[in-house]
């Protein structure tokens, strides 16, 4: 197996959160890159929430592509965001982020994920109600 040498040309990615030593996130996202033959990179991105708009303008200036959010920052980051989907405000939360020329976006990915989930098992959700 070759060792991974990022260079200038590298896309960084990560998880943003606060306690994150339990992730397999950067496992799962780098094996893919390495898979796909891609010159990126994910990372920790562990911070106290007092430093959170601090680290989200480090990312941006460091030229991050995008990143994940996970709590307890879900909410908390809204603020820091110039724009996001239909479904990040809907739900009131960000998993997602992306970061193009330095305008932050951010995505709910969460809630196609259950969707899918519900509906690959065959549940029939219309005018049903549910408790989560």
């Amino acid at each position: 197996m070759s060792i991974f040498i990022p260079d200038s040309e590298t896309k960084l990615y990560g998880l943003l959160g606060k306690t994150l030593s339990h992730s397999i996130s950067p496992s799962l996202h780098n094996n893919g890159f390495r898979d796909l033959g891609l010159n990126a990179v994910y990372l920790m991105l562990e911070t106290k929430e007092k430093n959170l708009e601090e680290y989200i303008n480090s990312l941006k200036t460091l030229g991050f592509s995008g990143w994940n959010v996970t709590i307890p920052y879900k909410e908390s980051i809204i603020p820091y965001l110039n724009g996001f989907s239909s479904l990040a405000r809907a739900s009131g939360a960000v998993n997602t982020v992306l970061n193009r020329r330095g305008r932050l976006t951010g995505y709910n990915t969460d809630v196609i994920g259950f969707q899918r989930q519900v509906e690959e098992s065959g549940f029939a959700a219309k005018d049903k109600r549910a408790v989560v």
